[in-house]
């Protein structure tokens, strides 16, 4: 879906995975025209749009970097769609892209659980908490976007 004040051609699919009670968002678009992302074209809640900050970044691209919505998402064709994430920025500014430099869908509760944000008030460390699901051994690179970062780039961080 997306705003109802643009017409869009080609295709343009999206889809969300509900985690922790928090909405990831993943848009597609395919033989597009250049078209601007709103809170609006996204599967998330009234409360959510209210109460919370996103993030998005390009997922196929070779550079992660974090953009503000709105943003425009760049015409595409077949030999170059766009794929694109959305995550929320946690109330301690800290966001959460899970495997944005290797899944298409780089967060998903088949891969993570129990996410938990950790604020502390009394000025100690913030952050999050996650589990994750693999094989033993597997290493699991995981991108985090700082709190009050000074870049736009999020940070890959291998376990």
């Amino acid at each position: 879906s997306h705003s109802q004040n643009q017409q869009q051609d080609g295709q343009v699919w999206s889809t969300k995975t509900d985690f922790s009670g928090y909405t990831y968002t993943y848009l597609l678009s395919i033989e597009s025209s250049a078209f601007d992302v709103t809170l609006d074209d996204l599967y998330i809640s009234q409360t959510d749009k209210q109460q919370k900050e996103f993030v998005a970044w390009d997922l196929d691209g070779d550079v992660l970097q974090a953009l503000e919505l709105p943003f425009r998402m760049p015409e595409s064709n077949v030999s170059n769609v766009q794929l694109y994430g959305i995550a929320p920025v946690l109330s301690n500014g800290w966001a959460f892209l899970g495997e944005a430099q290797t899944k298409w869908t780089p967060v998903s509760r088949d891969r993570f659980s129990d996410f938990v944000e950790i604020s502390n008030a009394d000025g100690g460390d913030n952050g999050f908490s996650v589990s994750i699901v693999g094989a033993p051994g597997e290493t699991v690179e995981l991108v985090m976007l700082l709190p009050h970062s000074d870049s736009s780039e999020p940070k890959p961080i291998s376990f």
